[in-house]
Parts: C-alpha cells; sequence; structure tokens
C-alpha cells in the first residue's frame, strides 16, 4: 500500500462513491447537540449522522479486509475508528469549503456519467434505473444522498486538479538516486526456536497474577425470550406474482441473472411466509410489552454470554444496548425462526480462575517472553554476529533475495534497512522475527530506478494534501456536536 498509493488523500475520499455493498455497521449511540441533526459543522459545511455512520462502516470494512475478517467492534473502539471516520469527514468539509470559495460545482451531467460508470448499476449492458433505486434502497441509501456524496467527491477532485504536481529536473534527478541505491549486506535470520520459555505453572501464574484484568470473562445477560412460530401466508398465484413483480431483484440466480417468476417461485412463497411469520412475531412482541400474553405462549429463560454464539453479535449488541426502562427487544432472526426478547439482568465480567485463563495466558505469556528472549539475544549478537551475505544488491523494492524470508518479510526487513542511518542494526519483523543485518557495500543504479515522476508527483500530492488541510483547518471553525469527539 505504500509502495503504490497515489494521490493518498485524494483517492480515499473519492472511494465515497464506491460504498455500495459495504453494508452498514453499528458503533453506537450518541448525543446531538444541534438542532438540524448534524454531528459537525466545518464553515458553512455540515456533516451529518448519515455520514458519519457511512464513513465508520466504509473504514470498518476496510480494516476487516485488512485482518480478513478478525475484526470486531472491540478492536474498532480500541483504533478509535469512529474519531478516524469523523476526521476524514472534517477533512472532506475544509476542502468543500474551500471549492465553494472558488465558485467550483458539480453539474448533474457530471454527476449522472458517474453513476452510467458503476456496474452495480448496469443491467442488460445500460444503466437502470430501477436497479439503481432498488440497490440504494438495500443499502439503506437515498438516491439524494447518494448524488450528494457524488458531488462531494467531484468537487475535491476538481480542486486537486487546480493544484498539479509536476516533477522538475532536480526532482526527477533526486529521486532517481534516491530510488537507485542499492545495497549488499550481511543478515541472520533470529526467531522463536532460539530461545528455551519456561512455562511451567509456577512461572505463569507469576504472570496471571500481574494480568488478572486481561483476561475477565464475557459479559453476560439473563433474558427472556419467545420463538415465533412459523406462519403460511397462503398466498396464490396472483399474489406471489405482485410480490415478485416488486422484488424481482431479489431473486438472483446462481448466475447472477433475475430468475424468471416460475423458477423463483418457492422463494417467493418462502419470502411471502417470512413477512407473515415477522408480522405475527410484531404482535407477539406487543402483547409481551403489554405483559397481555396468551397462557400457552412459551417463555424461556436463560443465560447469553457474549461471543458463545447463541445468539449472533447483532442481537447481543441489542440485547446490551436494552436498558430496566425498555428491555423488549423487537422481534429478530435467529437460527431461521424470529424470536422476541427481553433483556432481565446483566451479569458484569470479572477475573477468570487462573485455570479458566490457563490456555489464553499461555499464548500470550508465551509470545511476550519469546519476544523479550529473543530480543536480549539480538542485542547481545549486534556486534559480533556472522551470517549469510546476499548475492546481489538488493533495492528498497526487492521481494526476494533474503533465505528464511518471505516476500513480506524481506519488504519490511529493506524497509527497515533504508529508513536506518546505520551500517549495522537489526530489523523486528511483524511475524515475531528479528533479523541482524550489516551493510559491506553499497551502489547506486539510475538506469533502473522505478518512474520518478510518478514518485515525485506522490509525494507532491501528499505534501500539498497534508498542508492545505492544516492550513483551511485555520481558516474555518471547525464545530463537534457530540460528546466525546471533541476536538
Amino acid at each position: 500500500m505504500q509502495r503504490h498509493r497515489k494521490y493518498l488523500v485524494i483517492t480515499i475520499w473519492i472511494s465515497t462513491i464506491a460504498f455500495i455493498g459495504a453494508g452498514f455497521v453499528g458503533w453506537g449511540q450518541y448525543s446531538y447537540g444541534d438542532k438540524s441533526g448534524a454531528v459537525a459543522k466545518v464553515g458553512d459545511v455540515s456533516i451529518t449522522s448519515r455520514e458519519l455512520q457511512k464513513t465508520y462502516a466504509q473504514l470498518f470494512n476496510r480494516y476487516s479486509q485488512i485482518f480478513q475478517g478478525q475484526f470486531d467492534e472491540e478492536q474498532a473502539k480500541k483504533l478509535g475508528l469512529d474519531k478516524q471516520a469523523l476526521q476524514q469527514l472534517v477533512n472532506q468539509a475544509l476542502l468543500v469549503n474551500l471549492a465553494n470559495s472558488y465558485n467550483l460545482e458539480a453539474t448533474d451531467k457530471e454527476v449522472a456519467a458517474v453513476l452510467q460508470s458503476q456496474q452495480a448499476f448496469i443491467e442488460n449492458g445500460v444503466f437502470s434505473k430501477e436497479l439503481y433505486q432498488k440497490v440504494l434502497k438495500q443499502n439503506r441509501l437515498t438516491p439524494v444522498d447518494y448524488e450528494a456524496d457524488i458531488r462531494r467527491a467531484l468537487l475535491i477532485q476538481k480542486l486537486f486538479a487546480l493544484f498539479p504536481a509536476t516533477a522538475n529536473g532536480v526532482e526527477k534527478t533526486a529521486f532517481e538516486t534516491a530510488l537507485g541505491i542499492a545495497d549488499k549486506f550481511e543478515y541472520k535470520v533470529l526467531d522463536g526456536a532460539m530461545v528455551n520459555i519456561d512455562t511451567s505453572d509456577a512461572a505463569l501464574k507469576a504472570f496471571w497474577e500481574s494480568h488478572k484484568n486481561d483476561y475477565m470473562t464475557p459479559r453476560a445477560f439473563k433474558i427472556a425470550y419467545i420463538t415465533q412460530d412459523a406462519v403460511d401466508a397462503g398466498a396464490g398465484d396472483e399474489e406471489l406474482q405482485a410480490y415478485y413483480d416488486a422484488h424481482k431483484y431479489d431473486f438472483v440466480g446462481p448466475d447472477g441473472k433475475i430468475m424468471a417468476f416460475e423458477n423463483a417461485k418457492s422463494a417467493v412463497t418462502a419470502a411471502l411466509n417470512d413477512k407473515a411469520t415477522n408480522k405475527e412475531a410484531l404482535k407477539t412482541y406487543i402483547a409481551f410489552k403489554k405483559e397481555k400474553l396468551d397462557a400457552g405462549v412459551k417463555i424461556v429463560e436463560t443465560t447469553v454470554r457474549e461471543g458463545d454464539g447463541s445468539f449472533s453479535a447483532e442481537t447481543v449488541q441489542a440485547i446490551a444496548a436494552a436498558d430496566a426502562a425498555s428491555p423488549y427487544l423487537k422481534p429478530k432472526k435467529e437460527h431461521g425462526a424470529y424470536v422476541v426478547i427481553k433483556r432481565l439482568e446483566t451479569i458484569a465480567p470479572m477475573p477468570k480462575t487462573f485455570e479458566a485463563a490457563k490456555a489464553e495466558l499461555l499464548a500470550a505469556y508465551t509470545s511476550q517472553m519469546r519476544g523479550q528472549k529473543l530480543m536480549e539475544l539480538a542485542q547481545s549478537s549486534l556486534a559480533s554476529f556472522r551470517g549469510t551475505t546476499t548475492e546481489g544488491y538488493l533495492k528498497r523494492d526487492a521481494t526476494a533475495g533474503v533465505e528464511g524470508l518471505n516476500e513480506q518479510e524481506t519488504q519490511a526487513l529493506l524497509a527497515s534497512l533504508f529508513r536506518s542511518n546505520k551500517a549495522e542494526n537489526m530489523a523486528q519483523l511483524s511475524s515475531g522475527k528479528i533479523v541482524l543485518y550489516r551493510i559491506v557495500d553499497q551502489k547506486i543504479d539510475p538506469a533502473s530506478a522505478p518512474n520518478e515522476t510518478e514518485a515525485v508527483a506522490q509525494v507532491k500530492e501528499t505534501l500539498l494534501s497534508q498542508s492545505l488541510i492544516a492550513t483551511l483547518a485555520e481558516r474555518y471553525e471547525t464545530q463537534i456536536f457530540l460528546k466525546g469527539f471533541g476536538q
């Protein structure tokens, strides 16, 4: 990402028009201080709750892809993802203020051109207004909001077009020289297998005593719930056809094409039955709230723990958000059935016993001690190590040439090596390995350097973006209406 980014800040902002399919992620409730419903105002530009929710969802999905799906709300909270989302919108608003001061505008024709270029809205090779509206509805967006996002992205794009980044001769030469540097070096790869760790219960207990609060039982809730019996809507062909005509984009076959009515008939029947069941579940929900349930309705009491899989994360989050004043949840679909839930009690987390925490404890303890001992070994070996010398000269963008390291590890090592101003140093890799290295020779090969014009443009665009944002932040006042989000 670092080597291939182009126009670092701009491309992130322009991605606002690629939101389709990202979905929404719940991120908590906040108090608003502005009657218009804005969460912030920058100069003359307001930032809405919808924009913040959408931007948060984009960031969440981006991190989720980076972490290959192993990313949750707790990690998002630790990273301050909500504040990142708000800052991104504040930066956009600063640029929109400047664009407005230059009387820049995005025309309807330009917005239409963007829409017509997006594959999500193309059917049979042409833009489909019906499909456009359908896809937006599925993503809880309106055409007005979505087109406003496109208009804003186009404004920012036009603004930066006023400040083209060009490379002069001196800059090209400087980058050509810097990017052409190649090193031959001696290295030694240290890994965890080279150190011994004491994993006895005595050692683990000593570690546990100082880390008890890191190993807590999950939050739990006592609940009462009712499972709604499935309802047969008893729909005839006419009703099925009418529902299909109104929702045909919901019935797509394995080939990605809309199924014919006859082929989709069973799915349409199931959809209408589901709708009827949900309607009945809503009646049960109301009766449950009013304590007017029929005598034969079965109410089950159980304990739900976060992460135990008994209910979806979304439902558990809704249970957690309920309180004594509003303990009832509207119908939630769980394991193919609708359930109506009442939260009875919250069971606060508490430290686990040593035996309960032992498995988690062992992994954390081993990782920490291995890293500590490996660093001690690296520090004591750096001045006198004898290793392997690379066969050729490696440049900063090389992906191979270091035995014992994969492509990502090689790139991390070279990034550390070329950042360092020492001929002899060490690089800590995210894989846990430590590489000792000593530069033995160096050469400059400008002819083999990558496109220096593009490199200069990237750096100048980044510096321009940073400087412009800093300058505009002083010109336009930023007001935040969310608690805990102060600048």
